[in-house]
């Protein structure tokens, strides 16, 4: 290949750049469309000493999934680039920017934004401000994006593990993973440089569901003390709605005529659920059919309302996390039961329910499925198991000590 580049170029010294190819990696003998293989465009300019400098010109060529849609996009930027130097265009002026450190790090957060919720906007602002001080701090920012390593990331990320928790240092790392490989979308850079991070290991803290005294204790003091409280739990339990759903949720998304309600999950794809009696007669205690429909449904004023002073959802749910917690020193409840727990402690309640009415294990699941929206009968295993929900049975005739 080396040979036959510089018989080419001697051919053609008399011009300042070569004719313009594509170059097609190969495996196997055929093309390929692997990751790791790179298309682009090429061809070489003639330096003032007489050597050649090779430009390569990808413009989103490795976007495309198929062999015949590469192929096409290439010609058309072979034919693009042949048209622009004939007319005597600047060949140097083709070379696609070089980008900097840090002016690669924010663009790709900015391309990369249109893609994420709110609250992961929200979220990954605070990542990338933190990175960009690094960067900063590191004197980084003007060393060419294609300069940087692995090792670069390796010391932010060990740098900022010295004081932020195993959970929190894993979500950086995601963070940039997302962001260099929005660069390697964009041909940027070769690689996704930190799609290799190794994580940390993390023991998750989990909700603990409610003894059925606990859960009794709870409903008769919530029903004394804080009512609207109790409601918002009822809630959860007739609809098996997450409280980050349920502080979504506006007028607009709840149908009473056809007993049906709206959910928006936080990739903005929507869902219905059935409104069973129990919580038709909740709704209507609310008197919903009287406020406008961009009023959400369980607001700070104990009742539906506007609530345009906690526009972003996730300060709308901590609202009501908090105001739980209030009451839990009084109830005695341990850290790891919160508002969640009320969703793990109705999911057991239900599940016991239906093997006490005489249904086979795998019927109660296929009926609790339905309810909770497990996609799969493995995956309510995990959540039944993770919740306490499989005890073995008495084994006392089998075992004597």
């Amino acid at each position: 290949m080396k040979k036959y580049i510089n018989e080419y170029i001697k051919k053609n010294l008399k011009r300042k750049y070569t004719s313009v190819s594509i170059y097609i990696p190969k495996r196997d003998g055929k093309p390929c469309i692997e990751k790791e293989c790179r298309w682009y465009v090429y061809f070489y300019i003639k330096n003032d000493d007489g050597t050649y400098k090779q430009i390569k010109l990808y413009h989103g060529i490795n976007h495309y999934k198929t062999v015949r849609e590469r192929l096409k996009i290439a010609h058309i930027i072979k034919e693009a680039a042949e048209k622009f130097l004939a007319e005597g265009g600047d060949p140097l002026s083709m070379i696609e920017t070089n980008f900097s450190f840090k002016n690669a790090v924010i663009d790709a957060f900015g391309n990369k934004k249109k893609e994420w919720s709110e609250n992961t906007l929200k979220t990954n602002s605070v990542y990338l401000k933190e990175f960009v001080k690094w960067i900063e701090n590191k004197k980084l920012s003007d060393l060419p994006i294609k300069d940087i390593r692995r090792r670069h990331l390796s010391v932010y990320i060990n740098e900022i593990a010295r004081t932020k928790s195993p959970t929190t240092v894993n979500n950086h790392i995601r963070f940039l993973s997302m962001i260099f490989g929005k660069m390697e979308q964009d041909d940027i850079i070769p690689y996704n440089i930190a799609r290799d991070l190794k994580k940390l290991k993390t023991i998750p803290t989990k909700n603990e569901p409610f003894s059925t005294e606990q859960f009794n204790e709870i409903v008769a003091y919530l029903k004394e003390n804080d009512p609207y409280m109790l409601a918002f739990i009822k809630f959860m339990g007739y609809t098996f709605l997450r409280p980050i759903e349920i502080v979504r949720l506006q007028m607009k998304d709840i149908n009473l005529k056809d007993g049906i309600i709206t959910i928006r999950t936080k990739t903005e794809q929507k869902s219905t659920i059935r409104i069973i009696d129990k919580l038709r007669d909740l709704l209507l205690e609310m008197d919903i059919e009287n406020y406008p429909e961009d009023y959400f449904l369980f607001t700070k004023q104990n009742r539906p309302d506007a609530w345009t002073e906690r526009k972003n959802e996730q300060n709308r749910y901590y609202y009501f996390k908090k105001r739980f917690s209030k009451h839990k020193k009084t109830l005695a409840l341990k850290k790891e039961q919160g508002l969640y727990s009320f969703r793990h402690t109705f999911a057991r309640m239900l599940y016991f329910k239906f093997l006490d009415a005489g249904m086979t294990d795998l019927e109660s699941k296929f009926k609790l499925m339905t309810i909770t929206r497990h996609k799969s009968l493995s995956s309510l295993n995990k959540y039944l198991r993770s919740i306490g929900a499989f005890l073995p049975d008495d084994f006392s005739n089998d075992l004597d000590i």
